[in-house]
């Protein structure tokens, strides 16, 4: 095996193992918060898993079927985490807006000194 190649099998060992720590880390999210950008980057991280595994099966059907294959788990793993992604931002922007209309409230009922003697008039 020239160097070339063992690099190249590092590479896809550590995208499958990525994308299948995401996949767990999702999981054990949705199945704690019941949300659905979690669902949708465990099904696109799972996906990627497959696609990068999925070369390596020898295949036992024409190459038009495996590549048809292949360019439709491609796109519906793009989707799935584009859609994902962008729900998950989105929650994270409702949580920030929550969490400054509470500390929006609570500076609100402070008080200002009336008379700072600090100050020069």
């Amino acid at each position: 095996m020239t160097l070339p190649e063992f690099v190249s099998r590092v590479v896809a060992f550590a995208y499958v193992v990525a994308n299948l720590l995401v996949f767990v880390l999702a999981t054990t999210a949705y199945q704690d918060t019941r949300k659905r950008c979690f669902l949708m980057l465990a099904i696109s991280s799972g996906t990627g898993a497959i696609l990068a595994i999925l070369p390596w099966i020898p295949v036992l059907w024409s190459s038009w079927t495996f590549w048809g294959l292949w360019n439709l788990m491609s796109l519906s793993d793009l989707i799935l985490w584009v859609i994902g992604l962008r729900l998950l931002v989105n929650e994270y922007v409702k949580m920030a807006a929550r969490i400054a209309q509470q500390r929006a409230v609570l500076n609100a009922n402070f008080e200002a000194p009336v008379d700072n003697p600090n100050t020069f008039n």
